[in-house]
């Protein structure tokens, strides 16, 4: 459980506390943040729907997941999120 809180805490701590590099968002505001990658795995066709759409409208497929992101993140509570995992992981040491 510790080794979760201490992950998740620096998971909150990235997140509140940006790297350095400037970088423009779709708002056309600036702020200071670090470039990384995440790759994950898609079905072929929807990867290729995925780029059409882009494509459509004109953005990148970048800037799209990353607005994505942004706005499920703006729609969570973290630190509730936080406190519910932390409480299920004490009941579930409790019961073992």
């Amino acid at each position: 459980m510790l080794l979760l809180f201490m992950l998740l805490s620096q998971t909150l701590l990235d997140i509140t506390h940006p790297g350095t590099k400037l970088m423009a968002n779709s708002q056309k505001q600036q702020t200071l943040e670090r470039d990384d990658y995440l790759r994950f795995r898609l079905p072929e066709a929807l990867k290729e729907r995925f780029k059409l759409y882009c494509y459509l409208k004109g953005i990148t497929m970048s800037d799209t997941v990353r607005e994505m992101i942004e706005e499920v993140l703006r729609n969570e509570n973290l630190e509730e999120l936080l406190q519910e995992k932390l409480l299920q992981e004490k009941r579930r040491e409790n019961v073992s």
